[in-house]
């Protein structure tokens, strides 16, 4: 079950809480992060974020982990007016000037999530609308459990395409960062 308080939060009352948990806001909610994801979860994002290092190593964009808050609203926009702050596990950033010093003002390029048992309706319904609406070029959610990539990739003017899943054993690429390519194989190992 997703845990999440219900006082409308606002980024303001989000960089002010003080206690040593993480958290994310989305559409004014707050979700608690804890628990800290699984040894197989952070396992999974670093043989994705390890191989996107590689692979921009010279180029111009950058690859982050988790945790970095990433801030989807307008730039400029005021502190109490901002509704959406999250932490991808792991994400892309083509333009530099989305880094601020708070973290990432917009969307990522290309982000990928993790699913964990506590984060999976989060992750399949509420990000992937969020991400949408605030123009990610490309979203994978890996799936551990299943081993399995769904990718969904922004079309024209018309949100996310309707998605396809790649199951184990497969090669999945990415559209977004031309000549990224990933198997199965790679993200899923050495556990």
């Amino acid at each position: 079950m997703e845990d999440y308080i219900l006082e409308e939060f606002n980024y303001d009352k989000y960089k002010n809480i003080e206690d040593d948990n993480r958290y994310e806001i989305i559409e004014g909610r707050l979700y608690n992060l804890a628990p800290s994801p699984s040894i197989f979860h952070q396992h999974v994002c670093g043989n994705i974020y390890h191989k996107l290092r590689i692979f921009l190593q010279g180029k111009e964009c950058i690859p982050f982990i988790s945790p970095v808050d990433v801030i989807l609203a307008p730039k400029g926009a005021e502190d109490k007016d901002i509704k959406n702050v999250v932490q991808p596990d792991v994400f892309v950033i083509c333009d530099k000037s989305k880094i601020d010093q708070k973290g990432i003002i917009g969307a990522p390029e290309f982000i990928i999530e993790v699913v964990s048992p506590n984060t999976s309706a989060r992750d399949y319904l509420i990000k992937l609308k969020l991400y949408e609406k605030y123009g990610a070029k490309e979203y994978w959610i890996v799936n551990p459990q299943e081993k399995s990539v769904a990718v969904f990739i922004q079309a024209e003017e018309d949100g996310f395409d309707r998605g396809r899943i790649y199951f184990h054993p497969a090669m999945v690429k990415s559209s977004a960062l031309p000549g990224f390519e990933m198997s199965t194989e790679e993200i899923f190992s050495n556990i």
